[in-house]
């Protein structure tokens, strides 16, 4: 007996939105073929050179029990008072795959802000200073010893130069160490990586590491590219997936705070600094137009919650009220950091047919 949604309709434009780009068949060369292995032989050996962005780590950063590395050995921030559970209730970070990311526009005039939330906005923008690589902050990345690297790669690719293999890494004492937001990974990295990894690990460990590779330098998860025959191996790498999202507690946030972290992306100004703007029009000769700004009440860290405009959705269908989100205003980054890897999954076992939503057959009893 077949399974229907209400929901159908909804789950199916979701899927067909994303179904050009992603059946679009890349051509991928010979270069790009040993750029990627070289690229996966990189990261599946290379040590994180900075304590990782998670839940823990910001935590104790935000409390001043840890100092995050600084180029002059000289970090400015000392730690506060303020929770991280504060910031995630307001909806300025988040921690899809454990994993910090920042919903929050710049406050220009400090001056125009209750006091209260100065350490807020500060603790913010320290956050922001550590993922970025403000402000001598060092920003994480991956990084490997010259001799370890030139090895691993004599044993794959023989004497071809380091740099010729990889031109974007850069060598430092005696390290290579590899910038983030490298715009030289692909699906097929994605592939070289995957498989690089379980080599040597198991699969929860391999998936766990291949994730992080991804968090670290990139803004979205890439997918990885199965021959149609490899079924098991998709399954393990699905399987791997959907256990992972599973303990992934980003996702039990509430759209109270979805919709605060939208609105911090791009108006977290006007939220802790609000003018009313009056529009005065004369309809003469010379089309005359007055402007009044009223500075409003400014909210304190006691009665931010309240500073924030209600949703203009429906709550009752969340699938409905996502869709008319996207429909007016870019959704937030960190919600798109699963959606290529997961629409390339549901692609390649779900169909849909007329009102039907299946699960396709995958040589599994």
């Amino acid at each position: 007996m077949h399974n229907y949604s209400e929901n159908w309709r909804h789950l199916g434009s979701i899927l067909r939105g994303y179904a050009p780009r992603n059946r679009r068949v890349e051509s991928y060369s010979y270069k790009d073929h040993i750029h990627a292995k070289a690229l996966s032989i990189f990261l599946a050996n290379a040590i994180l050179a900075t304590p990782k962005l998670d839940r823990e780590t910001i935590e104790e950063v935000l409390a001043g029990r840890v100092t995050w590395p600084h180029a002059s050995g000289t970090p400015q921030f000392k730690g506060g008072n303020l929770p991280l559970s504060l910031l995630e209730e307001h909806g300025l970070v988040s921690f899809y795959a454990n994993w910090c990311s920042i919903h929050c526009q710049s406050v220009q005039n400090l001056g125009e802000v209750d006091s209260s939330l100065i350490p807020l906005i500060q603790a913010i923008e320290h956050i922001k200073d550590i993922s970025y690589g403000r402000n001598d902050y060092i920003q994480p990345h991956y990084t490997i010893q010259e001799n370890r690297l030139d090895t691993l790669f004599t044993e794959h690719f023989g004497s071809k130069p380091i740099a010729e293999l990889l031109p974007e890494i850069q060598l430092k004492n005696g390290y290579f160490w590899l910038p983030p937001g490298n715009q030289n990974v692909s699906p097929l990295v994605s592939t070289n990586l995957w498989f690089t990894l379980r080599e040597t690990l198991g699969p929860q460990e391999a998936f766990e590491r291949w994730i992080l590779c991804f968090c670290v330098n990139c803004e979205w998860l890439m997918p990885v590219l199965f021959d149609d025959s490899n079924m098991e191996e998709r399954n393990e790498f699905d399987d791997q997936l959907v256990a992972y999202l599973a303990q992934d507690t980003a996702f039990n946030s509430s759209l109270n705070i979805l919709w605060k972290q939208q609105i911090n992306e791009h108006s977290f100004s006007s939220v802790v600094s609000p003018v009313s703007t009056t529009i005065h029009t004369t309809i003469d000769l010379n089309n005359h137009t007055d402007q009044d700004s009223i500075k409003n009440k400014k909210p304190t860290l006691n009665t931010l919650n309240e500073a924030y405009s209600s949703q203009n959705t429906d709550g009752s269908n969340d699938i409905q009220m996502l869709r008319q989100w996207q429909q007016y205003s870019p959704w937030p980054k960190p919600t798109q950091f699963y959606t290529w890897l997961l629409n390339s999954a549901i692609e390649g076992s779900i169909s849909i047919d007329g009102q039907l939503l299946a699960r396709t057959n995958r040589g599994r009893p």
